[in-house]
């Protein structure tokens, strides 16, 4: 008598043959059905606004603004991730004052002057902002500054010559060499 472990682990026994070929069928139909579904799907997301695809403003843009969704996710992110309409929203907005001639940096500032600059997704690099992107630096400069400084008083220095044998003391030194001869 087989366990269950064992009869878990045991091949069935073929199946009747037309029952047998159906089912291979069916599970190489659906298999193929699966593949094709997951290759044949669009590379932009079906909500996405459509002609807006040939402006590369436009998603330099969506990459350099936060969604006003509450996800806190740049447009771009929130588009794909997500179905938003206000990432939908936001990309129209966008494409059509990249199409009436604005440049990048003017649909910037005009996102900027609509809703503040927490609308931009990294800080500008003026004013108090600036210590957002020099801190960094100087921590990671003062960083590896410690780290060398502690490498080189750890490691060994040119002082660390072996010492004279005539400057032991006389009593100490007597004393190893008596150590040596008994062997110890």
């Amino acid at each position: 008598m087989r366990t269950t472990l064992q009869s878990w682990w045991a091949p069935r026994p073929p199946e009747p043959g037309r029952r047998r070929q159906v089912r291979r069928a069916l599970t190489g139909a659906l298999m193929t059905g699966a593949w094709l579904a997951l290759t044949a799907l669009p590379a932009t997301p079906a909500h996405a606004a459509p002609g807006h695809e040939k402006h590369p403003g436009v998603e330099s843009v969506m990459k350099n603004i936060m969604c006003t969704c509450g996800c806190s996710l740049t447009v771009s992110a929130c588009e794909a991730v997500m179905t938003c309409e206000v990432a939908a929203k936001m990309k129209t907005d966008i494409a059509e004052k990249i199409e009436s001639g604005m440049t990048v940096k003017q649909v910037l500032a005009g996102f900027e002057a609509d809703y503040g600059e927490q609308i931009l997704a990294a800080p500008t690099k003026k004013g108090f902002n600036l210590t957002a992107w020099v801190i960094p630096i100087l921590a990671l400069v003062s960083g590896a500054g410690t780290v060398i400084v502690a490498l080189r008083k750890w490691g060994p220095s040119s002082s660390d010559e072996p010492p004279d044998e005539d400057a032991l003391d006389p009593e100490l030194r007597s004393r190893i060499e008596e150590e040596v001869a008994r062997g110890f």
